[in-house]
């Protein structure tokens, strides 16, 4: 347009302008920047692996919301973990959260779907739901993924077994 009009038409001086304004800006290096509000990763994985730990600990010692708050911190770092969904599901169900915590469950079975812990805590909100199938499902899930047994099956076997929550 601006070599037809060649400064002599009605929007050459807009023209000159425009191209004035876009040479500049391919002249100038672009800039790219992530933010989020709030920050979407601590400034280490040591910080998330703390984060972690800390909810662990919490979760032994029954302080399942301080857990669940522990674990949006690791959660922050580590994105879709499979093993910080599972406990995010785990502290929701002790907290009586069942459909928050089966979505953690489900998200963490998407991300890891042999994921033995899932797999048996999913089974044991199931019973504590009174799905006694959907618990026999997880439990034979995972008697083919442990071929010479292992804790997750036995501990949800009990569960199977007892009707529910077994004596400790």
């Amino acid at each position: 347009m601006n070599a037809s009009c060649n400064g002599s038409c009605k929007e050459a001086e807009q023209l000159s302008k425009a191209i004035s304004t876009v040479q500049a800006a391919l002249g100038q290096p672009g800039h790219a920047a992530l933010t989020t509000q709030p920050p979407f990763l601590f400034a280490s994985a040591k910080a998330g692996d703390t984060a972690y730990l800390e909810a662990v600990g919490l979760i032994n010692e029954h302080r399942y919301q301080e857990a669940i708050e522990a674990l949006q911190r690791a959660r922050a770092t580590f994105g879709a973990h499979p093993d910080v969904l599972t406990y995010l599901g785990f502290a929701n169900r002790k907290l009586g959260h069942f459909d928050i915590a089966e979505n953690y469950y489900r998200q963490a079975l998407a991300a890891a779907p042999n994921h033995k812990g899932a797999t048996e805590y999913y089974g044991e909100m199931m019973i504590e739901r009174g799905d006694m199938a959907g618990a026999k499902r997880m439990l034979a899930k995972l008697d083919a993924l442990c071929t010479f047994g292992c804790a997750e099956a036995e501990e949800l076997r009990k569960w199977v077994d007892a009707k529910g929550s077994p004596a400790p």
